[in-house]
């Protein structure tokens, strides 16, 4: 299995990320705190789940996770419109078959 192409939302510092991953290997490179370290957790905590790698509301986008706090808090209502932000990881995948 490869991953081709990755999108995450509401991910740490990701707020909305879609990548095309390299057949062979891809490279990450930016300046700090960019988002470089979310994007390797993301995919841990995706592709190896286990107890100690569990997602929390750490992992949430400090914009979402704020929102949630103020809703829960009473301090903001939830429209009718928009009930809920979505937190999503979708890793889109191609299997090769290696014959020979």
């Amino acid at each position: 299995m490869k991953i081709s192409t990755m999108e995450v939302n509401n991910f740490r510092l990701l707020k909305d990320l879609k990548c095309d991953l390299e057949s062979d290997l891809s490279i990450v490179v930016g300046k700090n705190n960019t988002g470089k370290t979310s994007i390797l957790t993301v995919l841990d905590k995706f592709l190896n789940p286990s107890e100690k790698n569990l997602f929390t509301i750490s992992d949430l986008n400090i914009d979402l996770k704020d929102r949630l706090l103020n809703i829960l808090s009473g301090q903001e209502e939830l429209s009718e419109e928009n009930t809920y932000e979505q937190i999503a990881i979708v890793p889109r995948q191609h299997y090769v078959d290696q014959i020979g």
